[in-house]
């Protein structure tokens, strides 16, 4: 596990996004694609992926939208159609920060990327929701994002209302060829 006081920011990336899933989209392809120009490999941009899309979803339905997810639990309620009609009347941002760590004095070599998603929301009490965190079952249609995060990244951190969280994705050592 890395953690942050030895590793430097080499470069950042910051991204605002509208409550629409549209930004979302856009704001994590635009993600990936400066990963893949700094060479991040493929098993950690599908990691980051996953774990920002969660982290995005999170701050726009629960954080902006106030969305609770046991309107999921209903399979007559269009969970889709209500969070489409929350867009229009729907305010607030979701800030997003990547930086790709490495060791002091070799920036060649990034050794995490750390992801911040921050929402103008009240947030929630990650404390318990942490503790708690534990994947659902199947057919659960809720309750993974928190989860994943915490299987999948080195670290995992929020601010105490809870409408920012923070974690860093490591990543592999290049492989030496002689």
């Amino acid at each position: 596990m890395y953690h942050d006081a030895e590793l430097y920011s080499s470069l950042e990336l910051l991204i605002d996004i509208t409550p629409q899933m549209r930004s979302a989209n856009e704001a994590i392809s635009n993600c990936v694609d400066f990963l893949e120009s700094n060479e991040i490999d493929n098993e950690t941009l599908l990691a980051f992926s996953l774990l920002l899309s969660e982290a995005l979803a999170n701050a726009i339905e629960h954080g902006i939208l106030r969305l609770s997810s046991s309107l999921k639990e209903n399979p007559y309620n269009d969970y889709g159609k209500t969070l489409w009609d929350c867009f229009d009347s729907a305010s607030g941002q979701v800030s997003l920060k990547i930086r790709l760590l490495h060791e002091n004095g070799n920036c060649n070599s990034i050794n995490a990327i750390s992801t911040e998603v921050t929402d103008t929301g009240t947030g929630f009490d990650w404390r318990s929701k942490m503790r708690d965190a534990k994947m659902p079952t199947p057919d659960k249609p809720y309750g993974r994002g928190l989860a994943l995060i915490k299987m999948i990244a080195s670290q995992v951190h929020f601010n105490e209302a809870g409408n920012s969280i923070k974690f860093v994705i490591s990543c592999p050592p290049e492989e030496k060829t002689l």
